[in-house]
């Protein structure tokens, strides 16, 4: 699976390289989208072609959230990833990630 990343510094300087998935670090931010109406949506509303995002943790896996609540996921579930790499933060974001494993989808923005 290859993959677009953009890194880069908070000053704004960023570079854009192709990764393969054994090139991901923990805390690696993914942004990607399905086919289907809800992700559809999400991407009009949000002016985006992205309609879902998760944080890498290891071993092909990554932490989202879904209508089952925070929870671990396989690559494989999506097709296709854009990365964003922060530098210095993947351990403190995916200790954080973790801790919410199995809290429930917070929905209080999207009713509002």
């Amino acid at each position: 699976m290859r993959m677009a990343t953009q890194t880069g510094s908070v000053e704004g300087a960023y570079s854009l390289e192709l990764l393969l998935a054994r090139d991901l670090l923990p805390g690696d931010v993914l942004l990607t989208s399905k086919r289907g109406p809800l992700s559809s949506a999400i991407r009009r509303v949000t002016q985006s072609r992205y309609s879902h995002s998760g944080l890498y943790v290891s071993d092909g896996e990554f932490i989202h959230v879904n209508d089952h609540g925070v929870n671990i996921a396989p690559l494989t579930t999506y097709d296709w990833y854009d990365i964003f790499r922060v530098e210095g933060s993947g351990a403190t974001a995916v200790a954080y990630a973790k801790e919410l494993l199995g809290a429930g989808y917070d929905v209080s923005g999207v009713t509002e």
